[in-house]
């Protein structure tokens, strides 16, 4: 497969996972102020960083594992 191709398929990939992980972050944390009651000024600032993390860690696992 171009080499090109590869590279924008890993770009899709990693920015569904960052979009994936950005909704599961705010879903739990939606869920934390509903139950607790007490709202957070810096979830979103906190769910960018924690679903990057999230997602890249996840990318690295699929491209560790992919046979050569």
């Amino acid at each position: 497969m171009d080499v090109i191709m590869l590279n924008i398929l890993f770009f899709l990939l990693y920015a569904l996972l960052f979009i994936i992980c950005i909704g599961i972050i705010h879903f739990i944390f939606t869920i934390l102020e509903v139950t607790k009651g007490v709202e957070g000024p810096g979830y979103g600032v906190l769910t960018g960083i924690l679903a990057g993390i999230s997602s890249s860690l996840i990318m690295m696992l699929i491209i560790h594992n992919m046979p050569i």
